[in-house]
């Protein structure tokens, strides 16, 4: 039996194998990967149950299309904390494309509704409405559903980081005067959102998946020198988000490293480290048993979300499970 397998018959396929399992019916199964589809692979599948769509270049809604220019807006400035001071963004943000999707949207609305601040409740609504319409969801950062949980995650991981790397600001007032350090859990219809000169220049560059409907969740050069030169900047104002990546990557370029080997570095780094300390209960109570297990499934988090962005950087394989290094950091 020979079996081409692709993203839209991925759910399909297991079924059929867990039936041919289940029945015992052994055998020799030929699984194909097509050129076109390998390289995406490791992207979430498209499914019948999910009533996902293909992303099309053709269909982009004119909410995610570049936004045209805004004048009048804030320079964009970090917001430093125990963690973002010692190692940047916390451990779920794994990828820049849905924070930049969502930049997109707020411009677009700013523009649109000739208004200095947009309200959250009504970017999320749009925003994720806009991400069913292109497809959105199979890609990582994205929400795969409507639910609030999910759209929640967007917005304390994704919004949170873009707002902490001074892509965003937030306000209680529609005119922007009062600027807040968070986005507060509820009362969305009440806080407002607004790009800055940063924001929007990323939210213009050019962008594999919204541009040009590519599979593979990588940014394009000029995205990821942009980033660096701007990530850079907040390095020399406290935001450490640039030195962490960086010696994570020099650290993959040393040799051949595995999982175990990278859970180790991220242990054994005092930066890292330090940082959990600074706020861990177990640790501060003298539990070592409940704070080394913390340390675990911290490691396990970071040293997922680093590489995450690492390889949408380009730097680092995108094959599971494989770390090599295959670009230079600039």
């Amino acid at each position: 039996m020979r079996i081409d397998l692709t993203q839209e018959n991925i759910e399909d396929i297991a079924a059929i194998l867990k039936y041919l399992l289940q029945s015992k019916a052994y055998g020799v199964i030929e699984i194909n990967i097509p050129q076109t589809q390998s390289q995406g692979i490791h992207q979430k599948p498209v499914g019948k149950k999910s009533e996902q769509r293909e992303i099309s270049a053709n269909k982009l809604p004119g909410i995610l299309e570049k936004p045209p220019s805004i004048s009048g807006l804030e320079h964009g400035r970090p917001y430093l904390n125990e963690k973002t001071q010692k190692i940047g963004t916390w451990g779920m943000f794994n990828t820049y494309m849905s924070g930049k999707a969502v930049l997109r949207v707020i411009a677009n609305l700013m523009k649109d509704k000739n208004q200095s601040s947009i309200s959250l409740k009504e970017i999320m609504d749009v925003s994720i409405k806009a991400f069913k319409e292109y497809g959105l969801s199979r890609f990582r950062g994205f929400p795969s559903t409507s639910k609030s949980t999910s759209v929640e995650r967007l917005v304390s991981h994704f919004l949170t980081s873009m707002h902490e790397m001074g892509f965003i600001r937030i306000t209680e007032s529609r005119d922007g005067i009062e600027n807040l350090e968070y986005i507060p859990s509820d009362k969305w219809e009440s806080i407002y959102l607004t790009i800055t000169k940063e924001g929007l220049e990323f939210a213009t560059l050019e962008n594999s998946i919204l541009d040009k409907a590519e599979p593979i969740q990588t940014l394009t050069d000029e995205e990821r020198q942009w980033l660096f030169d701007w990530l850079k900047t907040l390095d020399d104002k406290g935001f450490k988000e640039y030195s962490f990546i960086k010696s994570l990557y020099e650290y993959l370029k040393t040799g051949n490293r595995n999982k175990n080997d990278i859970l180790s570095w991220f242990e054994k780094n005092s930066m890292f480290e330090d940082y959990i300390k600074s706020w861990s209960r177990k640790w501060k109570r003298g539990d070592m048993e409940g704070y080394k297990k913390q340390l675990a499934n911290l490691c396990t988090t970071f040293m997922s979300s680093k590489i995450a962005l690492l390889r949408e950087f380009g730097l680092v394989s995108q094959k599971r499970n494989n770390y090599s290094i295959v670009g230079d950091w600039e």
